[in-house]
Order: structure tokens, then C-alpha cells, then sequence
């Protein structure tokens, strides 16, 4: 399970970094605002179990 949380994470990540780059275009930002959130909850999951 860490396995695949820490997968996302990083997927996640890598599309922060093309945003960064190519600057996505405002239809894709939702999208991405949506993935942020996602992994802002899981991070938030894992300190509670303890997992860094």
C-alpha cells in the first residue's frame, strides 16, 4: 500500500513539474488543482499512521 501511495505521490509531482514548465493551460488546471488536493490528504493520512 506505501508502495503505491508513494507511486502517486510521485506521479503527482511529475505533473506539478510539467505544469511548472509548459504552464498548462487554464482547462487542465482544475485537474490538476484536484490531483494537489488528493495528495494533500493523503500526506495528511500518513502522519497520523506515523509513515514519512
Amino acid at each position: 500500500l506505501a508502495t503505491v501511495l508513494c507511486f502517486l505521490v510521485t506521479l503527482i509531482s511529475t505533473l506539478e513539474f510539467y505544469k511548472s514548465v509548459y504552464r498548462v493551460s487554464q482547462f487542465c488546471d482544475p485537474y490538476i488543482n484536484i490531483l494537489l488536493t488528493v495528495r494533500k490528504s493523503i500526506l495528511g493520512l500518513w502522519k497520523p499512521l506515523g509513515i514519512t
